[in-house]
């Protein structure tokens, strides 16, 4: 099987421009999601020992956006601020 360049998730709306929120992603070939795939890594990298580096903290940006989509409300949000985790 021919190897290709890897491919990347559009980033925004091809309509509005607007930022896309990727909610899932998963391989129609190998039936295995992204979150499974990532779960499995994360566990081999356990088992050899190895810890996986913390995801940034969002930005007040981010934050905002996430307000917006309905991800968290305004009290997490002010919470996330107050306890300086941006």
């Amino acid at each position: 099987m021919a190897r290709t360049a890897p491919r990347r998730p559009p980033t925004n709306c091809p309509v509005c421009n607007t930022r896309l929120a990727v909610t899932r992603l998963s391989c129609p070939s190998c039936s295995v999601s992204y979150p499974t795939a990532r779960a499995r890594f994360d566990a081999l990298l356990a088992r050899l020992g190895i810890e996986r580096p913390a995801a940034p903290a969002p930005s007040r940006v981010e934050l905002m956006e996430q307000v917006a989509r309905g991800e968290i409300d305004i009290d997490e949000a002010m919470r996330r601020l107050d306890t300086k985790e941006v």
